[in-house]
């Protein structure tokens, strides 16, 4: 059978005589292809393909910069928005707050949700003709208060009690002038004075008097600058 086997190549089926007795020259019939076939082993082409791998892309040395400035930009969008829609700056003019604030010093007011309340650092336009820029003053006392400056002790009460002014520069004093003393506050209105009452013009001077909530641009959160001085306020 060996011999029948190596003869299969593929060609057309031969014959060939019979070695037996009594069979010479009698038709011997090959194994059928499919025996041959389960007999043999088989051999398979491998098609597997090797997926080439892919070459990583470098990354560029840019890419961390470019990353830096992109967090830097979303930054100033949102300050800008912040400060535009919530917190505006402002720079004090003058000396009439020393010495909690000094001409120069830049500070951040918002006036969101903001209900006055008396020690509040506020700014606001005056009710002046002819006065454009922004005065900032401290908050005294609010709608429906009573506030008497005292000639003779040089203090200031808020109904009837002394106020507490840990902020005025030592040995300062509070004189009233052409406003009534005392005075109630009326509805929708503050009572505003400098924290350097020396030279400043406020709430006591008949021309300005108590201020117009609504003329209030806001209350100061903080000094950013001079950065030294940064501080908070209320």
């Amino acid at each position: 059978m060996s011999d029948e086997l190596e003869r299969i190549d593929g060609t057309e089926p031969s014959f060939s005589p019979a070695t037996e007795e009594g069979t010479e020259g009698a038709y011997v019939p090959m194994i059928p292809l499919e025996e041959v076939e389960e007999a043999l082993p088989r051999r398979r082409r491998s098609f597997a393909v090797e997926e080439t791998p892919k070459k990583k892309k470098k990354a560029s040395a840019v890419a961390p910069f470019v990353e830096f400035a992109e967090v830097i930009v979303g930054a100033l969008v949102a300050a800008i928005l912040v400060l535009t829609l919530i917190c505006r700056t402002g720079v004090v003019e003058g000396e009439s707050m020393a010495p909690t604030m000094h001409g120069g010093d830049r500070y951040i007011i918002s006036d969101l949700f903001y209900t006055p309340a008396q020690g509040d650092i506020v700014v606001f336009r005056p009710q002046i003709d002819g006065k454009e820029e922004l005065w900032i003053k401290r908050v005294i006392a609010v709608a429906g208060q009573q506030v008497y400056i005292n000639p003779d002790d040089n203090k200031v009460y808020v109904d009837g009690e002394p106020l507490k002014e840990d902020y005025l520069p030592l040995y300062s004093g509070t004189i009233p002038h052409s406003t009534p003393n005392p005075i109630v506050v009326p509805e929708n209105h503050v009572y505003v004075l400098g924290d350097n009452r020396a030279v400043s013009h406020d709430s006591r001077y008949g021309d300005l008097g108590c201020v117009e909530i609504n003329k209030l641009a806001g209350r100061v959160l903080f000094r950013f600058w001079p950065f030294e001085k940064f501080e908070f306020y209320n």
